[in-house]
């Protein structure tokens, strides 16, 4: 939390700063406009953090205990599998590792190298930061 505060003070101050010094006229409200997007981000920055996460809430008192959850894991798995259903590629399952950063795809043996590269890509432009898997779904038999 300290360095969140820090940072949007220190963007603030930056910004500040551009309003002074930058002479009137469209580069000053240029900078004024991409300022004010990079305090905005600056501010969304743990909000974006807490949605990457598990998180629980518990409310305590007199009315007793209201717990709320919400899975994070599931929202992305869910995101995935409709953005690839989307593309109508042959995706049989998304998993998701969000302690590993690791998202496993899981395909059905008709999908060709196009269609997995196309999903692979959808993936990674989505959870940048994670590693992707593939893996070809073999039914169970039996």
């Amino acid at each position: 939390m300290k360095e969140w505060v820090l940072s949007v003070c220190g963007v603030a101050l930056l910004a500040f700063v551009a309003e002074i010094v930058l002479p009137d006229g469209s580069t000053k409200k240029y900078c004024n406009s991409v300022l004010a997007v990079v305090v905005t981000f600056s501010m969304l920055l743990p909000i974006v953090r807490f949605v990457g996460k598990d998180f629980q809430v518990e409310i305590g008192g007199d009315g007793g205990l209201v717990q709320m959850q919400s899975n994070a894991k599931n929202v992305l798995e869910n995101n995935l599998e409709m953005l690839l259903e989307r593309q109508e590629l042959p995706v049989v399952e998304v998993q998701i590792d969000v302690e590993n950063k690791v998202a496993t795809l899981h395909f059905s043996g008709s999908a060709v190298q196009k269609q997995i590269e196309q999903a692979t890509s959808i993936a990674c432009a989505y959870l940048p930061n994670y590693k992707v898997q593939i893996v070809e779904f073999v039914p169970n038999s039996g």
